[in-house]
């Protein structure tokens, strides 16, 4: 797996079109809405050993350390996955609710995994490594937040579209500062005498 992993081949294809091809289509939404990963992460699986083995090994240091995941977080793949309606698809469905409904979480938290995982050495040797770094170097980073502003103004100007004229004005009011004054009906009522 390491030596896979520090070839060039996985780089090569995560900068190709095709993973954001299909991570635009609606194959992924497709399958996490459907019943097949709640299923599986309901199993006994995760409560098995071999992850804890797996994790405890020296596979995950090396990875991390190797220059992949640089290269691929660097590269322009993660950008156009997060700018795709991909997540918000997959956010918005109940396979989440019914992953985090069921008792596979509870078991995996009670299970031994984490505590083996956090006792070993692979977080310390990660956080060593130069990968965080570089990561938060590179234009990811900068390139998400852009398009969360982008889309937050472009929300903003859709709920402005759709305010009636007094509550626009009220908007753009609070939105310069302006204090806007409401005319509220006198309460004082003034008494007349019919004999004066």
């Amino acid at each position: 797996i390491v030596e896979v992993l520090r070839s060039r081949v996985i780089v090569e294809v995560l900068r190709s079109r095709v993973i954001v091809e299909v991570l635009r289509s609606r194959v992924i939404v497709e399958v996490l809405r459907s019943r097949v990963i709640v299923e599986v992460l309901r199993s006994r699986v995760l409560r098995s050993r071999v992850i804890v083995e797996v994790l405890r090994s020296r596979v995950i240091v090396e990875v991390l350390r190797s220059r992949v995941i640089v290269e691929v977080l660097r590269s322009r793949v993660i950008v156009e996955v997060l700018r795709s309606r991909v997540i918000v698809e997959v956010l918005r469905s109940r396979v989440i609710v019914e992953v985090l409904r069921s008792r596979v979480i509870v078991e995996v938290l009670r299970s031994r995994v984490i505590v083996e995982v956090l006792r070993s050495r692979v977080i310390v040797e990660v956080l060593r490594s130069r990968v965080i770094v570089e990561v938060l170097r590179s234009r990811v980073i900068v390139e998400v937040h852009q398009n969360y502003e982008i889309t937050h103004m472009e929300s903003c100007s859709n709920k402005k579209k759709n305010l009636v004229p007094r509550q626009r004005l009220l908007f753009l009011g609070s939105k310069k500062g302006i204090k806007t004054q409401q005319t509220k009906p006198s309460t004082t009522l003034t008494s007349r005498d019919p004999h004066s």
